[in-house]
């Protein structure tokens, strides 16, 4: 047969072969396909571990995926293929993990507890490892000059969630910087993220950061780039690394030393105010130390330094948090907009109480059943409780003023031949301790009343 092709074809007999599959009906085709054991389609190694990466499974995820896609006759490669190829592409990095002492908050106070923290050993490394195959496989971008093209940029980040601390890099230079898949961790432990345990976590990588912003990188083609290094986080963790006390500190920014006062003020109002910088920092850190005795509590006098920076970045070359800000502005607005719909419902739930269920045509219990009067029935019922304990308020109020027409009387009857020891003077006593228990109660009630309306607010 390959000889007939080989001569019907004229030497092509790869052609002639894939014409004559061609003319044969794709249903036929596959039957066949199927009676030979032919229909089976294999994807090559490393896909699988790609589509973990891009996916964002787990080996357990995968092992399901891998037992689905055999029944329709896709073969990929087994786990054990798809480690040996992660460790491949990984024998550039060092891991480590340990356990180191972090604190931890308890019921009873604050404790030291060895807990698991894994870090890459070489920060440095692993930048110019992903940079190197990034530029192989053409993904480098300059977008367009916004990046000086002798250049390459690097963010540092870190944030806490879901009990753990990660920090991480990314380099820039990728055309979609911030996503996840261009987001590296280099360094992760279980424990909140206080002043301790990120100096314990991530430390080690102090040196490198600074070293690493005077440090070339060359690429596959030989061509040498600067890095410049940024920062990027919550305000808390900026602080943080940079060893202010915090955003409510008397000096609470971090760009500038400007009193959170003079910050309330109109900008044209303001009075100029010098920038922070590395120097600057370091200087007030160590006036905080001398003259302040490293004591908190005057932390104000030292610019709310209270800390050396962790990192050796450019406080102009720190992303400002423009999410977590934007948030808090939201979140803040919401607020006040909740509030105000909760005061409107009070008014209407008022109004109800006050002037609509109290009509004796009306039937309450039919109003209230109303589907868009459904949500104001804790604030009528509430309304309800409140009038009620004012009642009974305005009744004791009553009894008291009459207790003290009592003794009023008493005393005007009596006032000739008034002697404490007659037992004629005991109505006066009880008089006078009911008259303070009634006081007392009607303090209950009103507190009761205010809790009840405040529990409608909520």
């Amino acid at each position: 047969m390959d000889d007939l092709r080989e001569f019907t074809s004229g030497g092509a007999s790869a052609i002639q072969f894939q014409d004559e599959l061609k003319a044969v009906p794709k249903a036929r085709l596959l039957e066949t396909f199927q009676e030979l054991g032919l229909d089976q389609i294999r994807i090559p190694n490393g896909h699988l571990l790609a589509a973990k990466v891009d996916c964002g499974f787990n080996y357990n995820q995968i092992r399901k995926l891998r037992r689905w896609l055999k029944k329709y006759g896709v073969a990929v490669e087994s786990e054990k293929v798809s480690r040996q190829v992660a460790k491949g592409l990984l024998s550039n990095i060092t891991i480590n993990a340990e356990c180191l002492p972090f604190t931890v908050k308890t019921p009873n106070g604050t404790k030291v507890e060895l807990l698991p923290c894994a870090y890459l050993e070489s920060l440095t490394t692993a930048i110019f490892d992903n940079l190197s195959r990034s530029a192989s496989s053409g993904k480098l971008t300059w977008h367009k000059d916004s990046i000086w093209e002798e250049e390459v940029w690097v963010k540092i980040l870190g944030d806490h969630g879901g009990g753990s601390f990660k920090m991480a890099f990314q380099p820039l230079n990728k055309l979609h910087p911030n996503s996840k898949s261009n987001t590296i961790v280099c360094s992760v432990f279980e424990a909140k993220d206080n002043r301790e345990n990120v100096t314990t976590g991530t430390k080690r990588y102090a040196e490198e950061i600074k070293e690493l912003q005077v440090t070339k990188w060359k690429s596959p083609d030989d061509t040498s780039y600067s890095i410049r290094v940024f920062a990027s986080s919550d305000y808390a963790l900026l602080s943080l690394w940079y060893g202010i006390s915090g955003a409510c500190g008397v000096h609470p920014c971090l760009w500038c030393e400007e009193t959170k006062t003079g910050i309330r003020q109109p900008k044209s109002e303001r009075q100029t105010c010098s920038k922070r910088t590395l120097d600057s920092l370091y200087s007030d850190h160590k006036r905080f130390l001398e003259q302040g005795q490293g004591n908190i509590k005057k932390a104000k006098n030292f610019k709310n330094v209270i800390a050396p920076p962790m990192f050796d970045i450019p406080l102009n070359q720190v992303c400002v948090p423009g999410l977590h800000i934007s948030l808090g502005l939201f979140h803040k607005f919401f607020k006040l907009l909740e509030a105000e719909l909760q005061d409107l419902d009070i008014i209407l739930a008022n109004h109800l109480t006050t002037h609509i269920l109290l009509d004796e045509e009306v039937d309450a219990a039919e109003v209230m059943m109303d589907p868009t009067l459904h949500g104001l029935t804790k604030y009528v019922e509430a309304a309800d409780q409140a009038r009620i304990l004012e009642a009974e308020a305005a009744a004791l109020t009553e009894e008291i003023e009459s207790c003290e027409n009592d003794l009023t009387w008493i005393f005007y009857q009596e006032e000739d031949d008034f002697d404490e020891d007659e037992e004629d003077d005991v109505p006066i006593a009880l008089l006078q301790q009911n008259a303070v228990e009634l006081e007392e109660d009607i303090k209950c009630f009103l507190e009761k009343k205010d809790k009840l309306v405040s529990r409608a607010r909520l």
